[in-house]
């Protein structure tokens, strides 16, 4: 069981604890300091496949989801369409003139 401390580029202390299981390692720093400070982040390593798989499974459970959603979306869109004629009908209001025509 061993730790090490080490200082990355710029702004980042990395901690690495080796035990019995395996090697841990804990980035602190520019990752945190993202939210006040605009800047892209170094890749994740390379054994955060697991969670992206994890995360890549729930979201193929939800694709029948995004696509009913959609499909509600685009009806209530049409209604939306059709009832805003229909005011524009009784109004005289023509709304899709071209931009340059301003009545």
């Amino acid at each position: 069981m061993a730790n090490n401390v080490e200082l990355g580029g710029g702004s980042e202390l990395i901690i690495t604890r080796r035990t019995d299981k395996g090697t841990s390692t804990k980035i602190f720093g520019s990752r945190e300091y993202q939210r006040y400070y605009r800047q892209k982040p170094h890749p994740s390593p390379a054994n955060n496949v697991a969670i992206a798989v994890a995360l890549a499974s729930t979201t193929v459970q939800t694709r029948e989801h995004m696509v009913r959603m959609k499909v509600i979306n685009e009806m209530n869109r049409t209604r939306v369409e059709a009832m805003r004629t229909r005011v524009g009908m009784k109004n005289n209001i023509i709304r899709n003139l071209p931009r340059n025509v301003p009545y």
